[in-house]
């Protein structure tokens, strides 16, 4: 097997196994309420609050059509819920290690939400997730895909930057940052950094943590 070959497996399994691991609270079980815990502080009212974080459970997921759903009835019971537009703008993107990005026609609708999430009054850090995805729809349609990737890595960069006790910001940070990945480097760098930056994020620089991960589901 080509040296190259070996580099790219071990990367790719390196993170997907990362990942696994730092998101094994968010996947599912078979049912739509069992998606796992998630912390996401945030202005919206009370009575929201669970299906909020369900919905970001469901965008760790990638379960789009369900996650855009639940973000909606939040919207539909808390309309100054602005934090709600940002996850199905964000969910509109479709996977961001797939490297095709959304429809033309969810680009728009994902940034008429976006415009709709400025105008209510919100805390600083939601309105700062609200620009990290609005970074990748600006001027959507005159840019490629590739260029918008990384501005959205190098939005959520800051705001996981500004924002370090934020576990969520430092997950989508991380997983941006992977999205930006060139085919075309055979380092697989990107695949790496965040190999090590998702061990970060779990806490288990101490190699003697990686059995407990599993069955105490920390991150």
């Amino acid at each position: 097997m080509k040296q190259r070959t070996v580099i790219a497996s071990v990367a790719a399994l390196l993170f997907t196994t990362a990942a696994a691991l730092c998101h094994d609270e968010h996947e599912g079980h078979g049912a739509h309420g069992q998606v796992g815990n998630v912390n996401f502080s945030n202005s919206c009212a009370p009575a929201v609050q669970a299906d909020l974080a369900r919905g970001v459970a469901m965008l760790h997921s990638f379960w789009f059509s369900a996650g855009e759903q639940v973000f909606r009835d939040v919207l539909a019971r808390d309309p100054s819920c602005a934090i709600a537009y940002w996850g199905i703008a964000s969910l509109l993107m479709t996977n961001p290690l797939g490297g095709a990005g959304p429809l033309p026609k969810d680009a728009e609708k994902a940034q008429a939400l976006i415009d709709l999430a400025r105008q209510i009054p919100t805390t600083a850090r939601e309105r700062d997730y609200i620009e990290a995805v609005g970074a990748y729809y600006q001027d959507w349609a005159n840019r490629p895909e590739r260029a918008r990737q990384e501005t959205r890595s190098r939005a959520y960069e800051a705001l996981a930057a500004r924002y370090p006790d934020d576990d969520e910001a430092q997950i989508f940070s991380a997983l941006y940052i992977a999205g930006t990945q060139s085919q075309a480097d055979q380092t697989y760098a990107a695949y790496l950094r965040n190999f090590l930056r998702e061990l970060r994020i779990c806490e288990v620089l101490n190699f003697g943590q990686w059995q407990s991960i599993g069955s105490q589901r920390q991150c």
